[in-house]
């Protein structure tokens, strides 16, 4: 049944925060030794051939254990790819995510925090492949840097922020929606990306994820509700799903709610 591609980009780990976790997660790796995760079972039931692909919200960084090569690009045996993986019982499993990365790691050689280099993701997938997940878009767009940016310390308006004013102002000076902008750019990428998905796994239904709802209204002292965005706050939280079949025109749709 043809739903074609639906993507919400929403805010994956920005490399500046990632940097964080994964020195954290390296170190807990060094002392706790390295493995090659979660492997299928020789008398798996399943019959998927699955391969996850992503950023930190996908890999999982400090969630333990800490697996996969580079060590820095914070991939967990408990990750929700790998969940996914034991619970269908597939037939075999690639776990290529890596935090941090960006739409062009899917396609080229990415450097992970902490320097290691993870090859491109879109080499673990096979004409074979039946299955794949996607997360990705949220560094490209900037989102989790921005909602950084809208850290505020005080509970009063007495300055942008941390000082109290809700960031929207910032970023929408001038009737320009910067948020909006950046998703707007990483949109074409991120089709390109799911065709040649197909190109690659011509069978494989796809799944791609979102990242939650981290970021809601914020209520200012006045008891006045107010965006982190007009766009950013309504990306967030909405996965979907496509399936294998459909036209050139399809693959290539996206949508975003702003």
């Amino acid at each position: 049944m043809e739903t074609g591609v639906k993507t919400m980009i929403g805010g994956g780990g920005t490399r500046r925060v990632t940097a964080a976790l994964a020195a954290l997660a390296a170190s807990a790796a060094a002392v706790a030794g390295c493995s090659q995760g979660w492997v299928p079972s020789a008398t798996a039931t399943g019959h998927h051939r699955y391969v996850a692909l992503g950023d930190s919200w996908v890999s999982g960084p400090l969630i333990h254990n800490q697996v996969g090569t580079p060590i820095d690009c914070g991939r967990s045996d408990r990750n929700w790819p790998t969940l996914v993986a034991k619970a269908l019982d597939v037939a075999s499993f690639t776990d290529a995510s890596c935090g941090g990365a960006d739409i062009d790691a899917l396609t080229e050689p990415f450097e992970a925090n902490l320097g290691g280099i993870a090859p491109p993701q879109f080499d673990s997938l096979r004409p074979d492949t039946t299955l794949v997940t996607i997360g990705i878009g949220g560094n490209d767009a900037d989102l989790n840097g921005s909602a950084i940016d809208c850290v505020n310390l005080l509970p009063v308006p007495l300055g942008p922020p941390p000082f109290g004013r809700p960031c929207v102002e910032g970023f929408t000076e001038g009737g320009i929606d910067r948020i909006a902008a950046k998703i707007a750019e990483a949109r074409p990428r991120l089709a390109a990306a799911f065709d040649e998905i197909h190109r690659r796994s011509p069978n494989a239904r796809v799944f791609a994820t979102g990242y939650g709802s981290p970021w809601g209204s914020a209520v200012t002292a006045a008891g006045r509700r107010h965006r982190c965005s007009p766009s950013m706050c309504t990306t967030y939280g909405r996965g979907s799903r496509s399936s294998t079949k459909r036209s050139p025109r399809s693959q290539r749709r996206t949508t975003s709610r702003t």
